[in-house]
């Protein structure tokens, strides 16, 4: 079996045409808020399809997902 290298190893996607465009350090930083952003908004999708939870629970959630798109737009309109 061929040895692991730490090459192997899966870590932030970075866009290497973004490393000669001064504006990239505030675009990265966009994109990772946008990446945590998406990773809430899938917790709070699980827990809307938990079995458990009742409607008006759903609805709170619907509305905070809501709330993250429109986040997730704005910090996309300024990229």
């Amino acid at each position: 079996m061929p040895e692991h290298t730490s090459k192997d190893t899966v870590g932030p996607v970075r866009n290497p045409s973004l490393d000669t465009d001064p504006m990239a350090p505030a675009i990265e930083d966009r994109l990772d808020e946008i990446r945590s952003l998406l990773e809430r908004m899938l917790a709070l999708a699980e827990i809307s399809a938990d079995d458990g939870t009742a409607d008006p629970e759903r609805q709170a959630l619907q509305q905070e997902l809501e709330r993250l798109r429109r986040q997730i737009d704005l910090l996309a309109e300024q990229m």
